[in-house]
């Protein structure tokens, strides 16, 4: 993969052609309070990106030649077989068992606590969360099931979830990924977070809009990870339309991943068209879950790290009331933890 990486960075092309003034052109003319969505959802992925490269706050680089060789780079991953899964590390065999397991509202904590048995880094993690400062148990917790039983499903998917990709966060990276890596993590436990918390009131399946959450922004450690291979300038391309394209194929990245890891077809079509409103996918239950959850997410983790106000009107700007009350709720879980 880094041959056919080096030899595409090191072409020359032209630059990209421009995309996102006709589509906001035609969104404007058909729905024009879904172009002002959709304008806040490119604002707050904007931000969010450059400020995961450490360019916030500078005036955004022109078009160049590297834009789309990067473009090109991030299409031909997510065409490759497994979609660039290969650069990040195989989740456990147990994983997808018992996330599959844990869509079941019905299945005991004796099946679970049967299943997590086969993996002893697990039991521990477990064990601990249960005794951890946010769930205060009246006294230790020393047995598996007692241990499941006190987390409930929501905090034994994310324990699990947590466990299973934390390897992709602590494994060796170069510089864009080594930095970006940790953020990404946590704003896909806090865009997983807003989806258990969203979920229920819109009817979406809250096993399908946890992993959604969880999963969405994989390719992004894949996508960093394949440009620190082949690219060594101090600089990346960020440009609004360069974003906008960025993003999409990110998305792309992510889904193929989703794919390769047996996760369920509804989540990797979900994540394949975030970002694309008026796509049908996004306008069913798990879509406008994800859509909302995604955007809290990153406007949290942009709040916390002092990139925004806590109440300056875009953090706010058009939020319908319940993402509104997740953003403050996502808050208050990371007080109590803390």
């Amino acid at each position: 993969m880094g041959n056919w990486l080096s030899r595409l960075m090191g072409r020359d092309e032209e630059p990209a052609e421009p995309v996102l003034e006709q589509e906001l052109e035609q969104s404007a003319q058909s729905d024009p309070e879904q172009t002002l969505r959709i304008l806040h959802t490119l604002d707050v992925d904007q931000l969010y990106y450059r400020w995961l490269i450490g360019q916030q706050g500078r005036t955004p680089l022109p078009e160049s030649v590297l834009d789309k060789k990067i473009l090109q780079a991030m299409q031909m991953l997510a065409d490759s077989e497994g979609g660039g899964s290969n650069l990040v590390p195989r989740v456990p065999a147990v994983i997808p068992q018992l996330l599959r397991s844990l869509r079941d509202e019905e299945m005991s904590a004796h099946e679970l606590a049967r299943q997590i048995a086969h993996d002893v880094v697990l039991v521990a993690e477990v064990i601990h969360e249960a005794n951890s400062p946010f769930y205060r148990p009246a006294k230790p917790i020393a047995s598996l099931e007692s241990a499941i039983m006190l987390l409930g499903q929501n905090g034994l998917r994310l324990l699990v979830a947590r466990v299973a990709f934390r390897p992709i966060i602590n494994m060796q990276a170069g510089r864009f990924a080594k930095q970006a890596a940790p953020h990404i993590w946590a704003q896909a436990e806090l865009c997983a977070d807003a989806c258990s918390i969203l979920g229920p009131a819109q009817g979406a399946d809250p096993f399908e809009s946890f992993l959604s959450g969880l999963m969405q922004n994989v390719g992004l450690i894949v996508t960093f990870r394949m440009i620190d291979r082949a690219y060594q300038g101090q600089f990346l391309p960020d440009s609004d339309e360069f974003c906008l394209q960025f993003m999409q194929k990110v998305r792309l990245i992510s889904s193929r991943i989703a794919k390769s890891w047996e996760f369920p077809a509804s989540v990797e079509q979900v994540i394949a068209h975030l970002g694309q409103l008026d796509h049908p996918v996004m306008q069913a239950a798990l879509g406008r879950v994800l859509q909302q959850a995604d955007q809290i997410s990153k406007l949290r983790l942009l709040i916390d790290h002092g990139q925004l106000e806590e109440d300056e009107p875009f953090a706010r700007m058009g939020l319908p009331a319940p993402a509104l009350h997740c953003l403050d709720q996502l808050k208050r879980r990371k007080e109590m933890a803390a």
